[in-house]
């Protein structure tokens, strides 16, 4: 009985022990996150551009960087918010990347925004990025308009229409997509083929090409192709 006693208690201290070393342990890790935290905390800032930037739009970028993320620690900044906020100060430029040197500088790498995409819409021609930013208006008229769209557009935003943006995806066929209602496309021989908005782009311009190839071996005239189904529905003239 005494053994058992001894043996009950020993384990008990041993128990302690641990319970004490544990807690110790998970002080010394908060104040070891603290101080490296704080340690680690932005004290200068600058944005860099290998490109022309007007000083003006570099000033007021750099400003309001600074003021929203100096005393911040380091590993609190990431491209994902840098990105968005820069886009509210510098509209000819978007981040390229970030440039932490540790323990405190930080450098924002911009690059100027490169039209991609020319779409026509009510209000105008607007060059859009890779990003679906729209960039600017445009007066050129010699470029070739790949998305006709229904709607107006802002400037100095992201496209947030999915339509559109799945209109832009499809914008590598060699005809014009139209983005309404529905998402479209007419061909020169008068064939229609109405597009899904949440497919897979280059699958779905895949099975389109082996349609019109099929058919057009077999000599079948098509009117419209509808892809938005998981069975293509086809109907001849």
């Amino acid at each position: 009985m005494k053994e058992q006693k001894k043996s009950a208690m020993k384990l008990l201290n041993i128990f302690k022990k641990r319970k004490v070393l544990l807690s110790l342990l998970t002080v010394f890790v908060v104040i070891f996150l603290i101080l490296f935290l704080y340690v680690f905390r932005v004290g200068s800032l600058e944005v860099v551009s290998n490109s022309d930037v007007a000083d003006s739009d570099f000033i007021t970028a750099k400003e309001a960087l600074q003021n929203e993320y100096i005393g911040q620690s380091m590993f609190f900044v990431d491209n994902i918010d840098v990105s968005a906020y820069l886009a509210s100060f510098v509209f000819s430029h978007k981040l390229s990347h970030i440039v932490k040197t540790y323990p405190s500088h930080i450098s924002v790498v911009v690059e100027p925004r490169k039209p991609k995409y020319l779409v026509k819409a009510p209000n105008g021609l607007f060059n859009l990025d890779s990003d679906y930013y729209v960039i600017e208006s445009t007066e050129d008229q010699t470029g070739i308009i790949q998305i006709e769209y229904q709607s107006d557009l802002l400037v100095r935003r992201h496209i947030e229409d999915k339509k559109l943006i799945a209109g832009l995806k499809y914008s590598t066929l060699d005809a014009k997509v139209i983005v309404g209602n529905e998402i479209s496309i007419t061909f020169e021989d008068g064939s229609k083929v109405i597009l899904p908005e949440e497919q897979d782009a280059e699958q779905i311009l895949d099975i389109l090409k082996k349609i019109r190839q099929k058919y057009t071996i077999e000599n079948r005239a098509i009117e419209l192709i509808d892809l938005r189904y998981s069975k293509p529905i086809i109907k001849f003239k």
